[in-house]
């Protein structure tokens, strides 16, 4: 019992010290300001890189399990076809898009999948990852709509792409033995 009291003590005395860094940092006003943003936060479906965002940009509410589910089964069936990277980095893109609030920020995660697939994808994959870093379609969630719907309409085409686009795992090998052979 002393060592979860310890415990509890160290955690609330690293989280006073970082609370004291970030006053020092921000400053009084800068605290009232997150308090204030926090306090004010609300879920807006439209501004989110997901399924749901896409429903809700298109006025059709039904849309979302549907899209959700296609992700998901073009998530499972690239997973069992494929190797793990490709098949990880897939579902890092798929997690992103069905899940049910997401934003901006959250895409951040995508870059993974981005270099990934820039690095060692087919020239269609790299075309697709390069989508990312095109900033009109990337800055399109402080849009107002329709353009703010950019966001997750990319999401959707890079995960679909990406799942189109990946070879099954016996067509990678054979790929990588051609190209050294070369």
């Amino acid at each position: 019992a002393q060592k979860k009291w310890r415990m509890l003590l160290g955690y609330l005395g690293s989280a006073l010290l970082l609370g004291l860094v970030s006053l020092s940092i921000v400053g009084r006003s800068g605290m009232e300001a997150y308090v204030d943003l926090v306090t004010r936060y609300a879920v807006v479906p439209q501004r989110m890189p997901t399924a749901r965002g896409l429903a809700a940009n298109l006025h059709a509410p039904a849309l979302w399990p549907v899209l959700t589910i296609l992700a998901c089964v073009g998530t499972v069936w690239i997973a069992r076809r494929t190797s793990f990277r490709p098949a990880f980095f897939i579902g890092v893109v798929a997690s992103l898009f069905v899940s049910p609030q997401s934003y901006a920020h959250d895409c951040a995660v995508l870059l993974l999948p981005a270099f990934y697939f820039l690095s060692r994808g087919s020239r269609a994959q790299r075309a697709l990852s390069a989508l990312w870093f095109i900033p009109p379609l990337t800055l399109a969630y402080g849009m107002d709509p329709p353009w703010v719907a950019l966001e997750p309409v990319l999401v959707a085409v890079f995960l679909a792409g990406l799942i189109a686009l990946t070879p099954p795992a016996s067509a990678v090998g054979e790929m990588s033995r051609s190209t050294a052979a070369h």
